[in-house]
């Protein structure tokens, strides 16, 4: 079976499974012109604000595999309040406490 492709991020080839997939934006940075991004919207590699009202952080959803070493890795964007976004902001390079609760999203 051949399972070469080419990796989006850094243009390495490889033939193994792909085990991890991402979204580069989320969902309604896309339906916004280059010139409204340009002017109305931040995007980084984690973040993304729209309008100073529509706060997005990108996380990875990590999905055990039966029989394997690797996990399944969705990097997926969630919709956070903005207090929220502050919160994990304050926090980004901190380690997650043990019993840090769930947050919406």
């Amino acid at each position: 079976m051949d399972l070469e492709w080419n990796c989006s991020c850094c243009g390495q080839s490889f033939n193994t499974l792909p085990m991890d997939y991402a979204f580069a934006a989320p969902r309604n940075w896309f339906g916004l012109t280059e010139a409204e991004r340009a002017t109305r919207a931040m995007l980084n590699n984690d973040i993304c604000t729209i309008d100073g009202k529509e706060h997005y952080i990108r996380g990875c959803l990590e999905v055990p595999v039966l029989d394997s070493l690797e996990s399944l890795v969705w990097g997926v964007w969630v919709s956070v309040s903005e207090d929220s976004v502050r919160y994990i902001l304050s926090r980004w390079n901190e380690q997650i406490p043990e019993r840090e609760p769930p947050r919406f999203g």
